[in-house]
């Protein structure tokens, strides 16, 4: 992706057609599983029709997909998953960024990397990391291009009426592949499931994120109109406080996401995102 957007932008000038084929959502994921489910595409007949035996056969399925990811190789294959996992990251970072790049610290970019998997579904302080890193801010910038550019990391802006205050916010990282992040560091059962509903979001548009300074907070917001709330463990007070929250910022649609199984208008499962 990186090489045709770079190198192929001007002599390919109105003769191109541009398609982005992310890692699978879970509901191609099953496909490749050869398993049959019915995906509604508005959240609230997914929330209206969830029910206790699709989750449980559903569940432990949602759970590979959570550990393995949807790379296609990955998910078709039966025993080496892991193996298979190590060997995307190695090419990436031993033969793509070598091939595209002519970055010299090539360990600091690993360590980057290492660094923003701890840090999935957190607000990006470039100041931070560069100290950490013990690099300049500009190498931090270029080294977050890249990696967003070949679709390894995304960043999601915060939530605003204005465009002037999208842009000046900090945005926050997520993973391309959610197999790939478990791989590469020791991330929580939280990073791990929030990183997967967003990846199964992106497909139904814009995401951004709402923040108020040391208050409220709502994990995603879908097009400007629709409020999204990560919960492994969800319940009926999640759902009473994500609707305070939305309300406050004019937010009529509202839905809590949860692994577990959540009987409420308001709740829609994991496994029918």
């Amino acid at each position: 992706s990186f090489y045709l957007k770079n190198l192929f932008s001007e002599s390919l000038a109105g003769r191109k057609a541009i398609y982005e084929l992310y890692p699978l959502d879970f509901e191609e994921f099953l496909t490749f599983k050869e398993k049959e489910k019915r995906f509604f595409v508005d959240f609230s007949e997914k929330a209206k029709h969830k029910n206790k035996i699709s989750f449980e056969v559903y569940r432990k399925l949602y759970d590979e997909y959570l550990m393995y990811g949807g790379f296609p190789g990955v998910v078709v294959e039966k025993e080496n998953k892991r193996t298979i996992l190590e060997d995307i990251f190695k090419s990436y970072f031993e033969k793509d960024v070598k091939a595209l790049t002519d970055f010299k610290g090539i360990r600091a970019l690993r360590d980057l990397i290492l660094l923003l998997a701890n840090r999935v579904g957190s607000k990006v302080e470039i100041t931070k990391i560069a100290s950490e890193l013990g690099i300049s801010r500009e190498t931090v910038y270029s080294y977050m291009g890249f990696l967003e550019q070949t679709y390894f990391i995304f960043l999601v802006s915060p939530f605003s009426r204005s465009l002037d205050g999208e842009v000046r916010g900090a945005r926050k990282i997520y993973f391309g592949d959610v197999g790939l992040l478990d791989y590469l560091g020791k991330v929580g059962e939280g990073a791990i499931f929030e990183n997967a509903v967003f990846q199964n979001l992106k497909k139904y548009g814009k995401i951004n994120y709402y923040a108020k300074f040391k208050g409220a907070e709502i994990d995603f917001i879908v097009n400007e109109k629709i409020g999204i709330e990560v919960k492994t463990h969800g319940d009926a007070n999640d759902v009473k406080r994500l609707g305070k929250t939305a309300g406050n910022i004019k937010i009529k649609e509202y839905y809590v996401v949860t692994k577990n199984y959540l009987d409420s208008p308001e709740g829609i499962l994991a496994i029918d995102l």
